[in-house]
């Protein structure tokens, strides 16, 4: 199956197409991931950050929050994989997002554990 993570109708259209092939999700794995590199002075800061906030956090929270009802079903589990590049301050908008993804999965583990996980 091929979807635009930046697409939210992507997005839903890979999950229905997913349980409508297989009848089940067992696993979630968030692993796409991109950047641009910027500094904070250049002009296209916005549409950089935009841009890879919307491939690397948005799209891993969309996709956990549309599969949760699915893992919930079969026990099944979320794998979110991020960057080392997050602890390098290299990259001011991949620094940033891979910390909160970081922070994302912190989150999932206190909120979904609680559900039987």
């Amino acid at each position: 199956m091929v979807a635009d993570l930046t697409n939210s109708e992507d997005i839903v259209r890979l999950i229905n197409e997913t349980i409508a092939e297989f009848g089940q999700l067992d696993v979630l794995v968030n692993n796409a991931g991109g950047g641009t590199l910027s500094h904070i002075s250049d002009t296209n800061i916005l549409d950089n950050f935009d841009k890879t906030f919307s491939i690397d956090l948005k799209a891993a929270l969309y996709l956990s929050h549309l599969s949760l009802s699915y893992l919930q079903k079969t026990k099944g589990t979320i794998i979110n994989i991020s960057s080392v590049i997050g602890l390098v301050p290299v990259m001011f908008q991949i620094t940033a997002i891979v910390q909160m993804i970081n922070y994302f999965l912190f989150l999932q583990i206190q909120n979904y554990s609680p559900l039987g996980h």
